[in-house]
């Protein structure tokens, strides 16, 4: 395999049994490419780069079994505002949403769902794992998403629909009156992935006082605290749903440090709020810092969050900058597909040697 071309996701379907590929694999990365993890600059998730700051865990965090603590559920309770929710909703707290996603296709009853053509793939390998039909929506704009999933609602509402919101890579987001709507228009269980929305909580569907019983909600703890290993979730949904996913998952769905460290973050509310500052301020000089490249470029469609932003390439742009990426010891995320080279950037830290890279690339391409 060329290194260009290991440098890409496929933009194709993956087969039940093909592993599908994450981001922060720097291991892989050297494999292919050289050099220690230490060498490279992680710009292939959307994790924070500036983690939750830990502290020494207690001794009795790792020595009794993990029960879900109180003050652990009290500072969640705060945190996710679960307790505007009518007393028909319940939450469950899990070892990252992985778990559940691959447990909800044998929960929900067996129809199809609808599913992002761009998204968190993960959903799509546990429908077909359990058997269950998929179907895709676009999802790289709001209209075009919007006016097809109320096509496909009004032609059969017996569906499953996942929303990711926002949407990671494409960043579309929906607005909480939009996302009620096709909950009404339902049939089925409305999942919504709101991993990322902790940068703009007040757009979160846990701010609304009333939430239909179909609407199952996830949540990430890893992505904005910067803590992926902490693998921590959260489910808020029906209780006879959140109910069936915690007989699945066991007595002890979230270990001892986890919960202890894990409150700590969610309980310091000065910290959350300079941490929404820090990725703002961080995100808009990285914008400024890749303007004249993609003007260069004459990017036609790009998008941003608050974790990371995207931007649309040709084929010939895309190995351009996945192969001068690897020489610099950058990992990016890549994926092909007919509109062609989809590039994903995290939030970047460190802005040098980014600068750097961007100067590379510019001088790059100028001598094409």
């Amino acid at each position: 395999m060329s290194e260009s071309r290991a440098a890409f996701d496929q933009g194709t379907e993956p087969s039940s049994d093909e592993q599908i590929a994450h981001g922060g694999n720097l291991a892989q990365a050297c494999q292919q490419w050289g050099g220690s993890p230490a060498d490279w600059l992680d710009l292939s998730t959307g994790l924070s780069p500036y983690p939750y700051p830990v502290s020494e865990v207690p001794s009795h965090c790792w020595q009794a079994l993990p029960y879900l603590q109180a003050d652990f559920l009290a500072a969640t309770q705060r945190y996710y505002r679960p307790s505007l929710l009518p007393d028909s909703y319940s939450m469950l707290a899990c070892s990252g949403s992985q778990a559940l996603i691959a447990l909800l296709p044998y929960l929900l009853k067996a129809q199809p769902i609808l599913l992002p053509e761009l998204g968190y793939q993960e959903y799509q390998r546990a429908w077909q794992l359990a058997g269950q039909p998929w179907r895709q929506y676009p999802s790289w704009d709001e209209p075009s998403a919007a006016l097809h999933l109320d096509q496909q609602l009004a032609l059969n509402p017996r569906q499953h629909l996942l929303l990711i919101q926002p949407n990671n890579p494409s960043g579309i987001l929906f607005s909480q009156q939009q996302v009620l709507n096709w909950a009404a228009a339902l049939d089925g269980t409305l999942i919504v992935d709101e991993a990322f929305i902790d940068q703009r909580p007040e757009q979160s569907m846990l701010n609304l006082a009333s939430l239909p019983n179909n609407l199952l909600l996830l949540r990430s703890f890893g992505k904005f605290f910067g803590l992926a290993g902490l693998r921590l979730a959260f489910a808020f949904g029906s209780q006879p749903l959140i109910n069936r996913l915690q007989q699945h998952l066991g007595s002890w769905p979230v270990n001892g440090p986890s919960q202890w460290l894990a409150k700590q973050g969610l309980q310091d509310q000065e910290w959350q709020q300079q941490q929404r500052q820090r990725h703002q301020h961080q995100m808009q000089a990285q914008q400024q810092l890749l303007a004249p490249l993609l003007r260069a470029w004459q990017v036609s469609w790009q998008q941003q969050q608050g974790l990371f932003c995207s931007w649309l390439l040709t084929p010939k742009l895309g190995k351009e900058l996945a192969e001068l990426a690897a020489k610099e010891r950058i990992l990016l995320r890549y994926w092909h597909g007919p509109k062609g080279t989809l590039v994903r950037m995290g939030l970047c830290a460190d802005l040098p040697r980014l600068a750097t890279f961007t100067a590379k690339l510019l001088s790059a391409h100028s001598q094409d």
